[in-house]
């Protein structure tokens, strides 16, 4: 992270929180001093706070992030916080930890074996 408006202890460093393309207007919007209230709603979430913030792993203020939708192919992807629910390949259908390799949510009713 680096630019105008960032605090020093955080120039130079890695925002690992959970960012999209669409966070971006949003973003940038607050860091000049306005904001989108008054506008159609957006996609995108300000993420002004999370990159400003002195913690070095400040919790994004996104919790969940659409990875894929194949029409074709019918697959999908989406990421909710530390999981990832991958469908249409039967193979990896489920939901799995962020940790690699992609291992099965132990908590869930779906592993890769199961569709």
């Amino acid at each position: 992270i680096t630019g105008a408006g960032i605090p020093p202890s955080r120039q130079g460093t890695v925002y690992n929180g959970l960012m999209h393309a669409t966070d971006w207007f949003p973003t940038i919007l607050r860091a000049a001093g306005t904001n989108t209230s008054g506008t159609f709603p957006l996609d995108g979430v300000d993420q002004w706070g999370a990159l400003r913030a002195t913690d070095p792993n400040p919790d994004s203020p996104r919790t969940e992030l659409l990875i894929n939708i194949d029409p074709i192919n019918r697959s999908s992807a989406l990421r909710k916080n530390h999981r990832k629910i991958i469908r249409g390949e039967p193979l990896y259908s489920g939901w799995y930890s962020l940790a690699w390799p992609l291992r099965p949510c132990p908590l869930c009713r779906t592993s890769p074996s199961t569709t």
